[in-house]
């Protein structure tokens, strides 16, 4: 059924992106711009596996040219295309060198009173995850996701948005577990101030995992919110808030699990070059062991500033668990992130980034428990 489902969602976005195409080619373009462009970047990691009791380091360097392509048609269609590949080089573990894609599109339509928006991107990587990070070895994974939104505007006080989101995640190690799941969230807006408007919605999720070496589980999920949108104290304050219940119900036996939700995201500007971000998360996920539910709480603080107009730092601390309902595995999760950056103007930037993560599981079985500082440089060219 998802198959199927994969099949129309991008059949629908491919047609959809041609027929716009046409539009936009039939009628004078207002613009059509290739963008080209090309990154650089120098790591150091001190645990490349991610492994907790046998830490190896190494430097490896990631070039990953590019490019995209832009098409506005008088303000109401726009249509992207954009490809990366990324090649990777490793200093001592040359056997672990790679190459792998990296494509975006995307559609919208905007009249003014209907917005409607598609995406389909597909992505590579040959990394250790806290979930999937076997000794001596980095695992082979991708994600290819599809989706479609649309926002009408009923009247001056209400709105509704629908979706359809598909996301496909696949292992090229059959020790792991693929999944594919279909998402359908609804969301009716009512307007109670002209920038804050009050939300409450509903979203359906199935969930099928593939194994070619255990039993799986899949899944059916139900979300059920409520929350608001806009500047919610003051125009320095812009926040994105949902709350609710929400139920897992296992399609292969009796289980069901139930569970408060969240997805809470504000930005504070409190000036021009000083702005804090916080974010709180609370939801089911999939594991690559076994197809096993988790439940993941997050809570994140970040900040920017803005030196001059050609530099800016950056910070974020993130504090996490994760814990199975179906084993005693579970992980605490904190990660601190270091940035800054200089771009001497439009085409050109350089950034220096530090990341540290911890694991800790609690010894539980099976639960991941590591460290890892990460220092990166970095070289940006846009034309």
């Amino acid at each position: 059924m998802i198959t199927r489902l994969q099949s129309v969602i991008v059949t629908g976005l491919v047609a959809i992106g041609i027929g716009l195409g046409m539009v936009a080619t039939a009628a004078p373009a207002e613009s059509v711009d290739f963008l080209y462009k090309a990154d650089a970047k120098l790591v150091h990691v001190d645990n490349l596996f991610l492994s907790g009791t046998d830490k190896v380091g190494d430097r490896y360097l990631v070039f990953s040219p590019g490019i995209e392509m832009t098409l506005a048609e008088q303000g109401a269609v726009s249509f992207s295309l954009g490809y990366t590949h990324h090649f990777t080089a490793y200093r001592d573990h040359n056997n672990l060198n790679n190459d792998f894609p990296d494509f975006e599109t995307k559609i919208a339509y905007d009249s003014g009173v209907l917005l409607a928006t598609g995406l389909y991107s597909y992505e590579k990587w040959a990394s250790n995850t806290i979930e999937a990070n076997p000794d001596g070895q980095l695992v082979e994974w991708s994600t290819e996701k599809a989706s479609g939104d649309v926002h009408y505007e009923m009247s001056e006080l209400t709105a509704f948005r629908a979706g359809l989101n598909y996301q496909e995640v696949d292992y090229s190690d059959q020790v792991y577990t693929d999944y594919e799941s279909v998402s359908v969230p609804l969301t009716f807006f009512y307007s109670v101030r002209p920038t804050v408007d009050l939300t409450a919605g509903l979203r359906y999720r199935t969930v099928d995992t593939f194994s070619a070496n255990a039993p799986t589980f899949d899944y059916e999920d139900m979300f059920y919110y409520v929350g608001a949108v806009g500047e919610l104290f003051s125009p320095k304050v812009y926040g994105d808030i949902k709350y609710g219940y929400q139920t897992r119900d296992y399609q292969n036996s009796p289980k069901k699990e139930e569970s408060s939700s969240y997805d809470v995201s504000i930005i504070y500007a409190a000036n021009a070059k000083t702005s804090v971000s916080l974010g709180m998360e609370r939801d089911y996920r999939t594991s690559a062991i076994g197809g096993l539910a988790y439940s993941f709480t997050n809570f994140s603080l970040g900040a920017q500033y803005s030196l001059t107009k050609r530099v800016d730092f950056s910070g974020a601390i993130v504090v996490g668990d994760i814990v199975y309902e179906d084993s005693p595995r579970e992980e605490d999760i904190t990660m601190i992130n270091l940035g800054a950056r200089y771009h001497p103007n439009d085409y050109l930037s350089f950034s220096a980034r530090y990341e540290y993560t911890d694991v800790d599981g609690n010894n539980k079985a099976g639960s991941s428990n590591y460290e890892k500082n990460e220092f990166s440089v970095s070289a940006s060219v846009r034309y």
